[in-house]
């Protein structure tokens, strides 16, 4: 677990707060809680992580066929 020593944030609370979160964020920790929080099986991740990638590809694909106006 991350933690911040508010003494060399200079005594402000709010910019410890800001700091821990952002650590917490870095490394990861809401999203790891959510996954130990509520157990997915493997086959649902992967079917998730699939239609994932499906969607980004479709999305790269239709990317590409759009014509790009030309500037003047």
């Amino acid at each position: 677990m991350p933690d911040i020593d508010v003494n060399k944030c200079k005594g402000h609370l709010d910019t410890a707060l800001r700091r821990l979160k952002r650590m917490c964020d870095k490394l990861g920790v809401a999203r790891r809680w959510r996954e130990i929080e509520h157990h997915e099986k493997r086959t649902a991740k992967k079917r998730r992580q699939m239609a994932a990638a499906v969607k980004r590809q479709q999305k790269k694909n239709s990317m590409e066929q759009i014509p790009r106006k030309k500037r003047r």
